[in-house]
């Protein structure tokens, strides 16, 4: 029998707002089946001032086949050379050879060329590569199968990097799907050049939709795949805390849950309810600097009120900057061998660890984070346990940008 695991607010700082959150895209780990594509791509040469460098080409789909990406069918896909698609209205992206953290921005300008705010990209591995290069191998693309089944494969075959002789060979694979569904596509790494140590892998619909998978992290490694998808149905929230009550005494059930769940909870130690959340009041929480403790106790247990998939989100400003000191965020660890928390680090980096019902740890790490006293960030994690191997995955996010994310084999179960 597994302890009860009270998820506690534990926080220096201000909390407003407890919920679960979702972006339109995610991902997960996928078997590696590596596809042949047989056609080579030929590119525009065309508003551009590296011809066959940082280029485009554009790929028309046959027979019916449709690409629904981001509830839009597409009958036609523009490959980039320098890692991804573009759906949709060409934007002048594929001139960007300098990968960034996602939001990308707008494309350079070019006289008499497009030049707009960058939207509907997938990017297997955005980094500045040649496929011109003399040496680099070359982009291939094939249609393949059979209706309802069809799919496209574009393959980057020991492509060159810019000015190296360093070959990266990976490649995106898009799937048919039914009328009205948006389609799944994947990831496939080939070499272990491709690592994501000096790229860009994600998903960006908008500048404010975007999800990210990696940036200039080796996450990836030979043979690995990445499946995308938009999940099915919506989230059920199981608690938001607002902590609008005037004052806590410690009664239990005076942190009242906003939802109809009636997961009310209680103040630990001397946590109050003040004026100034970021939309709402806020909890205030002093150092845990003794053996006491100060929280919010939510008494909603993670194993069974929330499960094997689920997410934590709130707002926090911190009354020091991130990199003074380290801070508990969240807990509900039941023992040394049963974590479950989300701690800031005293570089600013935040880190989550989580456990399986047999010990097995699964914990994600951000790089530094330089935050002021005072200034408000949405941070929120998400976990995924499933059975398999590396179907277990753990996310960090900062004002809905994944900022840390790591995948392991665990029973499947808290």
């Amino acid at each position: 029998m597994h302890a009860a695991r009270h998820l506690l607010l534990i926080t220096l700082a201000l909390l407003c707002g407890l919920a679960q959150a979702a972006s339109s895209y995610t991902f997960r780990s996928d078997s590696f089946a590596w596809e042949t594509a047989a056609n080579t791509l030929t590119w525009d040469r065309s508003c551009t001032s590296y011809p066959g460098d940082d280029d485009k080409a554009t790929i028309t789909l046959t027979g019916g086949f449709k690409f629904r990406f981001a509830g839009v069918d597409h009958t036609t896909v523009r490959v980039l050379t320098n890692g991804g698609l573009q759906f949709g209205t060409d934007t002048g992206f594929f001139r960007t050879y300098t990968n960034t953290a996602l939001p990308a921005g707008a494309a350079g300008t070019q006289s008499g060329c497009t030049a707009a705010a960058t939207t509907n990209v997938i990017l297997a591995y955005w980094t500045d590569l040649n496929p011109s290069q003399n040496g680099s191998g070359g982009v291939t693309w094939q249609q393949k199968g059979t209706a309802p089944n069809r799919y496209l494969v574009v393959s980057w075959n020991g492509v060159y990097q810019y000015n190296t002789s360093t070959p990266y060979t990976f490649q995106i694979i898009l799937y048919e799907s039914a009328a009205g569904v948006n389609g799944e596509f994947k990831f496939q790494y080939g070499n272990a050049n491709a690592s994501g140590s000096n790229a860009t892998i994600g998903v960006q619909i908008s500048s404010t939709d975007t999800t990210q998978y990696s940036y200039n992290s080796g996450y990836n490694a030979n043979g690995s795949a990445i499946r995308w998808f938009v999940p099915n149905g919506t989230p059920t929230r199981r608690a938001e805390y607002r902590f609008d009550e005037y004052s806590y005494t410690g009664r239990v059930g005076e942190v009242l849950d906003s939802t109809t769940n009636s997961n009310n909870g209680v103040r630990v130690g001397t946590a109050s309810t003040v004026a100034g959340g970021y939309v709402c009041r806020g909890l205030s929480v002093p150092a845990n600097t003794t053996s006491a403790s100060h929280a919010v106790d939510t008494l909603l247990d993670v194993n069974s009120g929330i499960g094997d998939k689920g997410a934590v989100t709130f707002w926090y400003a911190a009354n020091t900057t991130w990199n003074n000191s380290a801070a508990m965020l969240l807990d509900a660890t039941t023992s040394t061998s049963r974590p479950f928390f989300l701690v800031r680090q005293a570089d600013g980096s935040l880190r989550a660890t989580i456990a399986d019902g047999n010990g097995a740890l699964l914990s994600a790490t951000t790089g530094a984070q330089n935050v002021a006293a005072g200034a408000w960030r949405h941070i929120a994690i998400s976990w995924r346990l499933a059975t398999g191997t590396g179907q277990s995955s753990l996310r960090i996010y900062i004002n809905g940008l994944q900022v840390g994310a790591a995948t392991t084999t665990t029973t499947g179960s808290l």
